[in-house]
């Protein structure tokens, strides 16, 4: 899943000629941005920040090296306990992991088209 392809399929979605139509009935390119070009990127923006938040949440080696040895991460918590000695604390972590990643998704699909999205395509 390539967060890059979400967000150039949303920029892609802004046509020229929507620009100039707006340009050429008056708007100021505040007014462009907030009216035009905002709400036709949201969708897109919401759903790459949605899986980048999901994918980060559940990294342990990007984790690791962004903290190091100083600052102990939930991922780094759960990989350490997992390791060391299971606890009850992995399975709630791990419960409240998949919680927030079906929670997150669900919201996505249900405000916006999470398939078309993602680049999947309907026709086939």
């Amino acid at each position: 899943m390539d967060l890059t392809r979400t967000l150039a399929r949303g920029f892609a979605s802004l046509t020229d000629d929507v620009v100039e139509a707006a340009q050429m009935m008056g708007a100021k390119p505040r007014q462009l941005f907030q009216t035009i070009v905002l709400p036709l990127i949201t969708p897109y923006l919401l759903t790459s920040f949605a899986l980048v938040f999901i994918i980060s949440v559940n990294e342990y080696l990007i984790a690791n090296m962004i903290s190091g040895f100083v600052v102990e991460t939930l991922p780094i918590k759960i990989f350490n306990n997992v390791r060391y000695g299971y606890s009850p604390v992995v399975a709630a972590a791990s419960i409240l992991f998949i919680v927030i990643t079906v929670a997150v998704l669900l919201l996505v699909a249900r405000t916006t088209d999470l398939l078309g999205l993602l680049g999947v395509n309907k026709d086939k």
